[in-house]
């Protein structure tokens, strides 16, 4: 693993679940050996758990959160019309509570690289530049 990588995990600057994903990404790319997300959810009556072809929205970094929110607003957009005042309403509560938690996703994934771009120039004695971009 690289030192960013390492720094990250080891001072648990990511989430558990997120630092097991990327450990398994990363890993599974320098072997290159393919990767596949999946995710186990439960349903409360169906029993231990069914697998989906992403992760749930809590274990999704922001690119997938991104994705994910591009996907119910155009599903939104689509039902708008047949949908009743307080189903459209429960819909866009959801997405704009999905929104705000994107954005706070975002600000901690930015702020831990860049505490792991200061700690790999702090090891290396080199000056570096610290830049933001969104997704």
């Amino acid at each position: 693993m690289s030192l960013g990588l390492d720094y990250l995990v080891d001072t648990e600057l990511l989430p558990g679940g997120s630092r097991i994903t990327l450990v398994l990404r990363k890993t599974a790319e320098a072997a290159d050996v393919l990767f596949a997300t999946r995710g186990i959810e439960r349903k409360r009556k169906i029993g231990p758990g069914f697998t989906t072809l992403k992760h749930p929205w809590t274990a999704q970094d922001a690119a997938q959160r991104v994705d994910t929110l591009r996907q119910e607003v155009a599903a939104l957009r689509r039902d708008e019309e047949g949908m009743s005042d307080p189903d459209y309403q429960r819909a866009t509560e959801e997405i704009a509570g999905h929104m705000s938690q994107t954005w706070e996703r975002i600000i901690s994934q930015v702020l831990a690289e860049c505490q792991s771009n200061l700690q790999q120039s702090l090891l290396h004695q080199t000056p570096i530049q610290l830049s933001v971009e969104l997704p």
